[in-house]
């Protein structure tokens, strides 16, 4: 198994830049407000019409696909010379999500009272008004585009330039900020609690790009962990 953690990434400066504005920026802020317009004189939609939502999830796929995919292409030797051994780890690594999820979240119940952080709230009504693009959402843009994002653009570039544990953090960091955008935004400390769920969740993504040395065993955990969630949610 090749090493790649803490090598130069294999992808621009360019790409790196645009890849980041297109999630930051374009996915975050701006394209959901421009969704929200364009539903409100085109669709008569309060919200974000279905349609665009599709959109907007298959246009910053394609471009987050197309900066940084080389990211992919680097770690295909490493996935497919033991993938027995990788899906094992995608196994195991799963479970320890789900465990470092729940302990997490017991953690802020225990504390703040039972309850879900803002960002599970929305992720569960949509399940109920639009499961077929939650699903899509969850299982398939997230993981791809957060995993190229922040385990690649972030962790792996900053992994190069200064300790691994130093990169780990900042990377687990802003991405669990990002899930709670809504509560940091509002001030809301009860949500800003759960950046210790998704942070922490950030951590073991780190782990599985560690341990394996390629972002598709990241892909696998992150989807099968959210594709046990979306179950879950139909359940309910």
């Amino acid at each position: 198994m090749e090493k790649i953690i803490g090598k130069r990434s294999p992808v621009n400066r360019a790409s790196f830049i645009g890849a980041v504005l297109n999630y930051f920026v374009g996915y975050t802020f701006v394209f959901p407000l421009l969704g929200m317009f364009v539903s409100t004189v085109f669709f008569n939609f309060e919200g974000l019409a279905p349609v665009i939502a599709w959109v907007i999830y298959i246009g910053v796929l394609f471009v987050t696909l197309y900066l940084l995919f080389p990211y992919f292409k680097e770690s295909w030797p490493n996935f497919s010379k033991d993938t027995t051994k990788n899906i094992l780890w995608v196994l195991i690594f799963t479970f320890a999500l789900i465990v470092v999820a729940t302990v997490t979240s017991m953690i802020i119940s225990l504390i703040f009272g039972p309850d879900t952080s803002i960002n599970q709230q929305e992720v569960e009504l949509i399940t109920k008004a639009q499961p077929v693009q939650t699903f899509f959402a969850i299982v398939i843009f997230a993981p791809i585009v957060e995993e190229l994002i922040f385990r690649g653009c972030l962790y792996r570039s900053l992994s190069s330039k200064m300790s691994t544990n130093s990169a780990m953090i900042i990377s687990a960091l802003m991405f669990g900020a990002v899930h709670i955008l809504a509560g940091i935004l509002t001030f809301n400390l009860r949500d800003i609690a759960f950046i210790l769920v998704y942070g922490s969740m950030g951590l073991v993504f780190v782990k599985v790009y560690d341990n394996t040395q390629n972002i598709i065993s990241c892909v696998l955990v992150h989807s099968l962990y959210n594709a046990i969630s979306f179950a879950m949610m139909i359940g309910m």
